[in-house]
């Protein structure tokens, strides 16, 4: 590791060291060169991956899906406006840029201070330096009536459940007719992940989890799904023998993380802000 890396926590660096890691191997799930060069760069090329095999495993997959799908938006949207939130130090856009699309990221301030170190100024890609919970961010972006992509990865899980339908819902109202993947862990997951985080202690504290992609899709009714994916149902080749029994038995086939296609209609009645009159008046106990 050297001075470049020193101020930048192990959980910051733990996706993009599981993607360059998957990168150099044999067949590789998903090929990411940029990610290897950043951890090059950082002087982490010959350190361990931090994490277990199943973690990098499930990054790999995890991030392949995601590709695939936006690629396919791309495709059928060349020109489309891409809004990659909670952005950390992802390099989604290295890898599906088609040279027409607008790009946006956005995290908190010293997130984006961090990647314009060690990212290039780029034309197309924009920062939003607010964090995600905050419905500021809706309306720093122009999207000049072009299509719309919102990528919710590696988020979810880190918001109260409060924030997330909040989330949702600052969403669907400045981009109607929005396109939105969102991934998740399970609630199954999520124990597992906490009890290993144990021995993290700059891991961020997990939140929520779903019990199911019908729990996601129930964070506000107006989305329509389009599509599901379960993660531990891919490259099972890659899993020991007893990891694939595990997952194959019924109450844990559906169990570790999620990824969702979600639409929001452009003709939805959307509720009108409330005054605070009306947030009095409706106040009620927790639920």
């Amino acid at each position: 590791m050297n001075d470049h890396a020193q101020n930048i926590t192990s959980e910051l660096l733990f996706s993009l060291w599981a993607r360059a890691a998957e990168t150099k191997r044999n067949n590789p799930v998903v090929r990411d060169e940029y990610a290897v060069e950043l951890i090059r760069w950082l002087g982490l090329e010959h350190a361990p991956f931090p994490g277990t095999p199943t973690e990098q495993l499930d990054i790999a997959i995890r991030t392949r899906i995601i590709d695939t799908i936006t690629r396919a938006f791309i495709a059928n949207n060349p020109t489309a406006i891409i809004i990659a939130c909670r952005v950390g130090l992802d390099t989604r856009f290295q890898r599906v840029d088609n040279g027409l699309i607008c790009w946006y990221n956005v995290d908190q301030p010293r997130i984006v201070q961090l990647r314009q170190k060690l990212f290039p100024t780029m034309k197309r890609v924009h920062y939003v330096p607010i964090p995600v919970t905050a419905p500021e961010w809706c309306r720093a972006i122009r999207t000049d009536n072009r299509p719309v992509l919102i990528i919710l990865e590696q988020t979810s899980m880190y918001l109260e459940r409060k924030e997330l339908i909040s989330l949702l819902d600052n969403i669907a109202s400045a981009f109607p007719g929005s396109t939105l993947i969102m991934d998740a862990i399970t609630t199954q997951e999520m124990r597992r992940r906490r009890k290993q985080n144990r021995n993290r202690p700059d891991a961020a504290e997990l939140k929520w989890a779903a019990r199911n992609v019908d729990s996601i899709v129930a964070l506000n009714s107006e989305y329509v799904m389009v599509n599901e994916w379960i993660v531990n149902r891919w490259h099972r080749d890659r899993l020991s023998f007893w990891q694939r029994i595990r997952t194959s038995l019924p109450w844990r086939k559906n169990q570790g993380s999620l990824i969702v296609l979600m639409r929001y209609p452009e003709n939805v009645n959307l509720p009108e802000e409330e005054t605070e009159e009306d947030e009095t008046a409706s106040a009620g106990p927790d639920e």
